[in-house]
Order: C-alpha cells, then sequence, then structure tokens
C-alpha cells in the first residue's frame, strides 16, 4: 500500500476517500493519503496493527501512519492508536486496546470530514456535485490477484499440495501427482509474495529443505539430512505465512486431511513406493551368516576399488567382482584404491591405500 499512499500524496488533482463499508488495517493508510475523507452510515475505519506485531514493524508503520496523517492535517495520536495498542484516546480506546471507529465518530476526532450516504452526495459536500461520475469495476486481473491473495486459496494450495504428494509417495515413479504437488506448492509461495508477507528467502529455505530430504532418501538411514530437512521446510511454511497462528491452523487442517487419506491409499495402492528403495526386503533365517564368492581368509591384503562412497558402507570391486564392504573408520569416496584388513563374519573391512586412486 506504501506506493499506493504516495501516488495519491503527490497527485496533483484533490482527491477524497469514500468509505463505503470499512476502512481496516493498510486501508487506513490509503484513506488518510487522500485529501478528503467522507464515510457512508454504518462504515469504520481503524484496526490497523501489523502482523508480525514486532517492535521494529510497528514502529515502522505507526511512523507511516502518523507522518501522513500529519501530512493531510489528521490527528496523530487519533491515527497512532489505530495501530498501537498502548496508544491512549480518551473515551475511545483504553490502554491495551486498537482503536475502531464509527463514521460518526471518525468525524467528531476530526480523521473524517463529512458522513454522506452516496457518492454523489460526498462529491457534493466537497464541491464536485456536478462532476460527471465514472465507476470502474475490478478487471479480471484483479480478481484473480484477490483470490490468489486470500488466506482461503493460499490453504487450499497447501492442503492439496501434500495430498499430491503423498499420493506421489504411493504410486510408483514420478507422474501427474508429483508435478500438481510442485505446482500448488508453488501457487502458495506465489501467493504470498502478491500479498507482501512472503520473502524469497522463505522460498529459498523451503527449496533446500526439499533437496536435503531427497539426499536423505537417497542414503541408508535416517540422519543428519532428514533432521536439517525437516527443519528448514518448517522454517519456511512458517515465515511464508501470514501469521504463526494461521501457520497452526493451516497445519491442523492438513494433519486432518492425511489421517483421512492415508488410510485410503494404503487401502488402495498398499505400501508407499518410495520405502522400497531403502527398505532391505529380504530375511535371514536361523544363524547362517551370508555367502561370499569365495573363502573369507583369502580376501585379506587384496586390493579393489570403490564404486561407491564408504560412509562407512558401500560397494566395492575387487577383480571384477561388487562386494558390500564397511570403512574402516574414515569417509572413503568413490574410485578410490582401498585394501581389505579384516574378513570374517560375512563383513568385509577396508581401508584407503595411500597414493594410489
Amino acid at each position: 500500500m506504501e506506493p499506493l499512499s504516495e501516488a495519491l500524496l503527490n497527485f496533483p488533482l484533490p482527491t477524497i476517500a469514500y468509505v463505503t463499508e470499512k476502512a481496516v488495517s493498510a486501508g487506513v493508510l490509503v484513506t488518510i493519503s487522500c485529501d478528503h475523507i467522507a464515510m457512508a452510515p454504518g462504515s469504520h475505519i481503524g484496526a490497523a496493527e501489523t502482523i508480525p506485531d514486532t517492535e521494529k514493524v510497528l514502529s515502522a508503520w505507526v511512523g507511516m501512519l502518523t507522518a501522513t496523517a500529519e501530512m493531510q492535517g489528521r490527528p496523530k495520536n487519533v491515527i497512532a492508536a489505530m495501530a498501537d495498542k498502548r496508544a491512549v484516546v480518551p473515551g475511545y480506546a483504553a490502554e491495551g486496546q486498537l482503536l475502531d471507529l464509527t463514521a460518526g465518530d471518525a468525524v467528531r476526532l476530526g480523521v473524517a470530514d463529512a458522513v454522506c450516504t452516496t457518492h454523489r452526495e460526498a462529491l457534493a459536500q466537497f464541491g464536485y456535485g456536478q462532476a460527471v461520475l465514472t465507476e470502474v469495476s475490478p478487471t479480471l486481473a484483479d480478481r484473480a490477484a484477490g483470490f490468489l491473495t486470500g488466506q482461503a486459496a493460499m490453504s487450499l494450495f497447501f492442503i492439496l499440495g501434500v495430498i499430491l504428494l503423498i499420493i506421489e509417495l504411493f504410486v510408483p515413479g514420478f507422474g501427474i501427482f508429483g508435478i500438481g504437488a510442485i505446482v500448488c506448492f508453488g501457487f502458495y509461495f506465489f501467493s504470498g509474495f502478491l500479498a507482501g508477507f512472503t520473502q524469497w528467502w522463505a522460498v529459498v529455505l523451503f527449496v533446500a529443505g526439499l533437496i536435503l530430504m531427497v539426499v536423505e532418501m537417497a542414503m541408508p538411514g535416517f540422519g543428519i539430512f532428514g533432521i536439517s530437512g525437516i527443519i528448514l521446510l518448517l522454517v519456511g511454511l512458517v515465515f511464508s505465512s501470514r501469521s504463526m497462528l494461521d501457520f497452526l491452523k493451516l497445519l491442523a487442517y492438513t494433519l486432518g486431511a492425511c489421517i483421512i487419506l492415508i488410510p485410503i491409499l494404503y487401502k488402495l495402492f498398499g505400501r508407499i513406493r518410495l520405502f522400497d528403495r531403502i527398505v532391505l526386503k529380504t530375511q535371514g533365517e536361523g544363524t547362517a551368516q551370508p555367502q561370499l564368492p569365495f573363502p573369507q581368509d583369502s580376501m585379506l591384503g587384496v586390493r579393489g576399488t570403490t564404486l561407491t562412497a564408504l560412509r562407512p558402507a558401500g560397494k566395492a570391486a575387487f577383480d571384477g567382482r561388487r562386494l558390500d564392504v564397511i570403512s574402516a573408520g574414515d569417509f572413503i569416496g568413490p574410485n578410490v584404491a582401498v585394501r581389505v584388513v579384516e574378513a570374517a563374519g560375512g563383513r568385509i573391512v577396508v581401508e584407503a591405500e595411500q597414493g594410489r586412486e
């Protein structure tokens, strides 16, 4: 709203704000930026507290409101009380309350100039009764922007994105559900950008969290990548929401949808297909040890090359044979020359050979 306020303040012709129903939040700034203010009976103005309500943000916002009020000859203390609960307006707002004025009270306190029933009456009030009145309706683009920036639309995009992502986990491969989830999350963040409360770094945190989760899925077990990914995902989503309360409500709705959806998907598709790549499906019987393609005692001292990174487990090739091995301690990258230092109980332990890759 700040560029709109500056445009109104610098406009070369007189401007009139006519409040038909309400002027709240950033609407207060737009209204007091006009030269004249008329309000319809039953309308109100005020309740302009910032979200988030931090000291820095609130101070900047109150400063902007009071500076505009001073330029237009409006009472600064009254305008400040609409945004700052610490400001007091005797008889109208005690400490700890946000000021919200009816049309009549706004005129009495000097915030508005007149109460007018129609636009034409407002024009006549300020000497423009014979002016030609042209009404401009919102365009399709305006309506689309209004829909995208609404809380209902953002909640819909978020919940639908999570649902499509869960369906994608149950369905083999990557297809239309995964693409749909990406599109929904894209609209979710884009809506936040349009509304003005989502910053680019919140999106970066969310994307970084997704990348870390993908890395974690490609590795055995669950470790630092998975934990870091979950934290970054949550932080990115929290800071892309209007407020923490809105995020908690959205999270509750999403969890409710998941509780209903997951059993249905399990009934239709069975287990989550993603786990097929990271869960061991075979089961050993009795106490038999895994069998190697050659005697274990012949492996001591045998040299080979790692095929994957050893963290500490991985694969290595020995004379053309791919075997599961374990590092003796340190991390060993792929394509590194190694030597077997222990081979017993179905386990092959290797260490990197210095100077050979």
